[in-house]
């Protein structure tokens, strides 16, 4: 699932490689004045992981002010954007800190010499740091800390609000049954806003300062996003006809249903969402037509069994049945006392080529060539047909060659060329910009 892979990816690259950064040109900055203090102060440069990959670090006043600072690194070609660092310290010209890597925490340390940031992060093998101050952007958007309410959950939530003239046409980001942060979203929600789009991310369920259970069905947590909608669209500044929804993986199942229920969803855009059923992954394995059919039909039995308000002894006894073949870890029946066995019960049947029949309004679909998780052309058979029966001709399907799950590459931790212009464009292309608005 998409949940802030491109991070661990970054990250688990970053580790088998001494990596040497060179800012071109960077003592011509020695001229400018900046403030003697490194908070807060801008750093960029560029990591040579075969090509140039930039790199940027922010090092920010933190809630108790510059006595308490705060790092982020920003690697926009991974979709890296704000990825905080801990255990702080600045000692004159001296900055150390970690940052999270493969679960544990990598320490970087680096020296100031005029506008010039020097240093080592240690992951195992030395990694070599070379940035350049740069001045401080002003964003064009500001930020509005909010909580939606929806039944008894409370969604904490983040506005990005764009400062050209609105109203804005305006994408909210929501999620799958995992417990992900607004955090997972963060890029895309900088690249939106900047275009101008207002751009709304909340902690799911039981997340970050969101209460609740993140597993639950798909039209709870379709409710939650439509929350989100029906707020944007009480907002005098969002064009209320133009709010759209974007999603990842499992997320796809949840936009189908909120794009059922909702006419106020006006497009929707998913990475990686699935067209089939859930568990469907069988022609992806290569699995024979009678294996196929064997599966399917097991799946289906057990399936029944459950719908008629089976225990799990008797699921267990199903499962029995069919220990041994080859195909059986691919019919998707959770193991016994795990929450995913409880969530199972909600979600096991679920088809959302049944909700995307229904759908009329602009999808976006975009695919990894080498995703592992969703079948990719079974998934594109599965959307056309769904559409063709909806009459829905405003359905682009895109898939981008070496990428996976996530849009990143498998050899090099960066987004497939064109994912980023290619979903600019055709978002532009279902929104109205102001003239003022971003690339």
């Amino acid at each position: 699932m998409i949940r802030q892979r491109s991070a661990r990816r970054l990250a688990a690259c970053l580790s088998g490689w001494v990596v040497a950064l060179a800012v071109g040109g960077a003592s011509r900055l020695d001229a400018q004045n900046f403030p003697s203090s490194i908070v807060p102060s801008r750093w960029e440069g560029e990591a040579s992981l075969g090509a140039p990959l930039r790199i940027g670090l922010s090092i920010l006043a933190g809630p108790k002010g510059p006595s308490d600072p705060v790092v982020l690194l920003d690697v926009p070609e991974s979709g890296v954007i704000d990825l905080a660092g801990s255990a702080i310290t600045i000692e004159g010209d001296s900055v150390r800190f970690s940052m999270p890597v493969r679960g544990t925490l990598v320490p970087f340390a680096a020296g100031i010499h005029g506008n010039e940031m020097v240093g080592t992060a240690n992951m195992g093998a030395p990694v070599r740091i070379h940035l350049a101050r740069v001045p401080i952007p002003v964003l064009p958007y500001r930020i509005e800390e909010i909580t939606i309410q929806h039944d008894s959950i409370r969604l904490a939530s983040s506005l990005y609000l764009p400062t050209t003239p609105g109203p804005h046409p305006a994408i909210v980001f929501h999620h799958g049954a995992y417990a992900d942060t607004r955090n997972v979203w963060r890029f895309w929600a900088d690249h939106f806003a900047r275009m101008g789009i207002a751009t709304l991310v909340y902690d799911n369920r039981g997340a970050g300062k969101t209460n609740g259970n993140p597993h639950v069905g798909f039209e709870d947590l379709a409710g939650d996003a439509l929350a989100c909608v029906a707020h944007l669209k009480a907002d005098a500044r969002i064009r209320g006809t133009e709010i759209g929804l974007f999603s990842g993986s499992q997320g796809g199942w949840v936009a189908s249903v909120a794009a059922v229920r909702s006419s106020d969803v006006a497009f929707v855009v998913m990475i990686a969402g699935p067209g089939e059923p859930v568990g469907s992954m069988l022609r992806a394995a290569r699995f024979t037509a009678g294996d196929i059919a064997k599966a399917l039909a097991a799946k289906q039995r057990i399936e029944a069994r459950i719908a008629s308000g089976a225990s799990d002894d008797e699921i267990d006894r199903s499962l029995a049945e069919i220990q041994g073949e080859r195909w059986a870890e691919y019919i998707g029946i959770p193991q016994r006392g795990t929450w995913q066995r409880t969530w199972w019960r909600l979600v096991g049947a679920f088809d959302p080529s049944v909700n995307w029949s229904r759908v009329h309004i602009p999808v976006l679909v975009l695919e990894g060539a080498l995703d592992t998780q969703v079948p990719v052309a079974d998934s594109h058979a599965a959307f056309a047909q769904a559409f063709a029966k909806a009459g829905n001709s405003d359905f682009s399907f895109l898939v981008f060659n070496g990428a996976g799950h996530g849009l990143e590459l498998e050899t090099r931790p960066v987004l497939a060329a064109g994912v980023v212009p290619a979903l600019s464009a055709w978002v532009r292309n279902h929104v109205t910009l102001t003239p003022a608005s971003g690339p």
